[in-house]
This record gives structure tokens, sequence and C-alpha cells, in this order.
């Protein structure tokens, strides 16, 4: 039996908030426990449902003594049984995972709560104005290389911060990336929903969830690994493997390895062959199809060691991408003299 999500885009069960503006909450909706204007534990109101979807709600609400906002999560869980113990261990390990790793990189929607009303458990995080990277590539399919790579560098330094902790995040797609600005205006990139993260270690000093056996496979197809969809043990190279493919898409507005169904999918991943980015998208330079060919390589192996070490060689192909052809051939030049060798040149030689 494989527990996967859809394939495609794919949004989020429990998406995060998309943006500035309350949106009007369908208080009379049937089946949802929850109505504008509750209190939770006696001291976040809710305001306004952001979404809510097969793994539960996600609700705007303010804090009623500091008057703050922030974003309220309650999961679906199964009623009773071991099920019910198994998701309620899942989610507390959700909110201890992205409790600590708020607090070591901004690039991670911070918790700061997290209890069980009557209703059932709830998670408080951080308020993110703006929006996912789904929604940005709703907007516009293509997006430059420079933001791309910017982006990229964020959720990878998100990764690295993890990974250096024994956890894999284990479900990266573009609806889990929230896109803001920092007090300076700049971009800001934040990782969203540990809700199927994995353990490496067993001496975090958490509520560790009982680990996927039985066939199960957790995750969303489209950016799932070969490995991953074969049935291996999520690894942080499967993380990995997740930001090329957001890269990939965010770069030129398609998967690289498309299927309308799960079978079309795997025959998809199995060829291993991609359409180079700069075929898709006329301009691009070389740097950057050699940067997806490493990324994207069906043998892990051959992709890169760490994110940072992703991220710097993707900073510096979108450089070249974003540069005017004199540009270009200056750098390759004073790189081939050795008085600049940029890491995408390490990376990647010429051909």
């Amino acid at each position: 039996m494989l527990a996967v999500r859809p394939p495609g885009r794919g949004r989020a069960e429990a998406p995060a908030p998309e943006d500035d503006a309350p949106r009007t909450s369908q208080a009379m909706e049937i089946g949802s426990p929850y109505r504008a204007g509750e209190i939770v534990a006696g001291r976040y109101r809710l305001t306004a449902r952001l979404g809510r979807g097969g793994m539960g709600e996600v609700w705007r609400a303010e804090h009623v003594t500091l008057r703050t906002e922030v974003a309220v999560k309650f999961p679906a869980l199964p009623l009773r049984g071991r099920a019910a113990t198994a998701a309620l261990t899942r989610f507390r390990f959700e909110a201890q995972v992205a409790a600590r790793l708020g607090l070591l990189t901004r690039h991670v929607v911070a918790v700061h709560d997290a209890g069980c009303e009557p209703a059932g458990p709830y998670l408080v995080m951080e308020y993110v104005r703006g929006g996912t990277l789904q929604r940005r590539l709703d907007e516009r399919a293509a997006l430059p290389p420079a933001f791309v790579a910017s982006v990229v560098a964020q959720v990878a330094e998100a990764l690295s911060a993890a990974h250096g902790h024994g956890v894999v995040h284990r479900d990266l797609k573009p609806s889990n990336l929230l896109l803001t600005t920092d007090d300076g205006g700049s971009l800001l990139a934040k990782v969203a929903d540990f809700g199927i993260a994995k353990a490496l270690k067993t001496d975090l000093g958490a509520d560790l969830p009982e680990d996927t056996t039985g066939g199960f496979m957790l995750g969303s197809p489209p950016y799932m690994s070969p490995e991953q969809m074969a049935g291996e043990a999520a690894s942080a190279e499967g993380d990995l493997w997740s930001l090329a493919v957001i890269a990939y898409e965010a770069t030129t507005g398609k998967l690289p390895f498309p299927g309308r169904s799960f079978a079309e999918l795997l025959a998809s991943l199995a060829g291993g062959r991609f359409e180079a980015p700069s075929a898709v998208r006329p301009g691009l330079p070389r740097a950057i199809d050699a940067w997806f060919r490493r990324a994207l390589a069906r043998e892990p192996a051959r992709r890169f060691r760490s994110a940072r070490e992703m991220a710097d060689a993707l900073r510096e192909a979108a450089v070249e991408a974003s540069a005017p052809p004199s540009g270009r051939w200056t750098s390759r030049i004073l790189g081939l003299a050795g008085i600049f060798t940029p890491a995408a040149a390490r990376a990647f030689p010429a051909r």
C-alpha cells in the first residue's frame, strides 16, 4: 500500500498563510469544528481560515494579550486507537523539530507554542506575510535564475540546519516554501510543514514518531528522488533532489520528470532524462544546464554532496545567466588566467 500525495504540483493539504489580506472563513462549513472568533488555549482568537485539506486546517489568529498575529495549525487525526496515538506523536515531533530549527535559522517557519484542546491538538507558528512559491509559479510560470538561486540558497540553509541535527524534511515542494521580505525589503524564504519529517538519529531528545514501515511511502511523488520512489529510506540526499526539482520547475515553468499518473512518473524517472533548461528557455547559459545535470543525476554519488555546495554552484551559474554576453566572456577569460575562478567553473568544466 502506498501512502503518497498525488502527482502534480500539489498544494499542501493545510496551506500556510498566503498573503496579507484576511480571507473570509466559511464558518458554517460542514465538518470543521473551528469558527472565527473562537479562542484557543485561552489566548489565541481565530480570525480567518487560511487553508483546509486532508491533513488539517491552518488559521490566522491573534494573541489576545500581546495583540500579535500568529498562524494556528490543527491536524486532522484519526478518531481513536493506535493510529490516533501515532498521529499525535508525529504532530508533537513536528512541533518540536520546527521549534528547534526555528531557533537556528530564520529560514524555517518558527513554532511558538503547542498543546491540546478538547477539539484536538494545535500548533502555533509565526504568521508569515507573503505567499508560497507555488503561488508565485501560478502567477508567473518561470522565474529569473537569480531569484531561483536566492530561494535555493535560503532553503539550503534551512536544510543544512535540519540535516545537521539529524532530520530530513521529506516533503519539500513549492507549496511548502513561503516567500516574504525581511526588514530591509529583501527576499526571505522559509521552509514550512515538517509534518512527515524523519529523524535520522535516535538521540534528538524529541518524541520520535513510529517509523514508516510495511510498504508505506510518504511524500509528494513529483518531488521525490528515484531511490525514495523505489522504496529506499528517506535521506538528506532526497531533500536535495526535491530542492533541485523545485529549482527546475521555478526556472522553466515545468517539472523535469512529468507524469499524469504514478506509473507515468515512475517511467519518467526510470529514464533519467529531462529537457535541458536552455531548451525550454532559450538564452540560459550552459552553466545552468550543467547544474541541473548534476543536481538531478540519477545516481546519488554524482549529485552535490551538500545543500551549501549545491546552493553555491547555482548562485555562480545564475551570475553567468544574468551577465551580458561580454561579461560572460570576461569571466571565462579571467578564470582561465587564474585571476577569477567561480565555483561554477570548478564544478562544471567547459565542454
